[in-house]
């Protein structure tokens, strides 16, 4: 089986069950996007997504459509989207997929639905008519244990984490948002931007203790010195 990991700014994973992790999205239990990246419309906008808050102008130049279609998948045909939380680089292409179920925790729903704010970025706020599956707490999406959902507050209350298990190349725990840098997950520093500072204390050590657990390898998602050294697809893990 295959794991694909794609080249978007932040990185959106696909993983398909039966027995294990895939791209290939042949599982008899579905396929699962993590993450949708910022929206494909951007591609077309030079100047990228506007700065707000401080954070960097992000653009697109590999759109998610267009990977997805390299690998030869319809987006009509994933199951399931996790989200690591509501921010504008996880739900951007959330429209894209028809058929999904979004998996996110309760307390994000809550905390997107209440920061409807005046100002903020269309793109940026998460609407949608596709259903919503309100998790609380930890979730294994596929009931093997391939593919686990961990919930990590901290930037947003309802940030989650995803822990994969391959074949081949082992345990793989996606950090979602509680952690932007190795040097801050080596040094155990919390993000100035997060919503709770005991709660990202404590998302650091159920992250330690994960990866411990199950011998995993942690991606930090946004860690572009790591990403670099990943093997996007149309490559994969297995």
């Amino acid at each position: 089986m295959k794991y694909a990991h794609l080249g978007l700014l932040i990185p959106a994973f696909l993983a398909a069950a039966s027995p294990a992790p895939a791209q290939q999205m042949t599982g008899r239990q579905g396929s699962l996007l993590w993450g949708t990246g910022i929206p494909d419309k951007f591609l077309h906008i030079p100047s990228g997504v506007p700065s707000v808050g401080g954070r960097p102008n992000w653009v697109v130049t590999n759109p998610l459509a267009k990977q997805l279609e390299q690998l030869d998948i319809k987006p009509s045909t994933i199951r399931y989207v996790g989200l690591a939380n509501s921010h504008i680089d996880h739900i951007g292409n959330v429209a894209m997929f028809s058929g999904a179920t979004i998996l996110m925790q309760r307390a994000e729903w809550d905390f997107a639905e209440g920061r409807r704010f005046e100002g903020m970025l269309d793109e940026a706020r998460l609407r949608t008519d596709r259903p919503v599956m309100k998790i609380e707490g930890d979730y294994d999406v596929f009931g093997d244990g391939t593919v686990q959902i961990i919930a990590t507050p901290s930037v947003t209350p309802g940030n989650q984490s995803l822990l994969v298990k391959l074949p081949k190349s082992g345990a793989i725990l996606l950090s979602g948002d509680v952690i932007h840098f190795q040097y801050g997950w080596d040094h155990r520093i919390v993000p100035g931007n997060v919503w709770n500072k005991e709660k990202t204390v404590a998302s650091f050590r159920r992250l330690a203790d994960v990866i411990a657990q199950n011998n995993a390898q942690l991606w930090i998602e946004h860690d572009k010195a790591q990403s670099d050294k990943r093997r996007l697809s149309p490559y994969f893990y297995q």
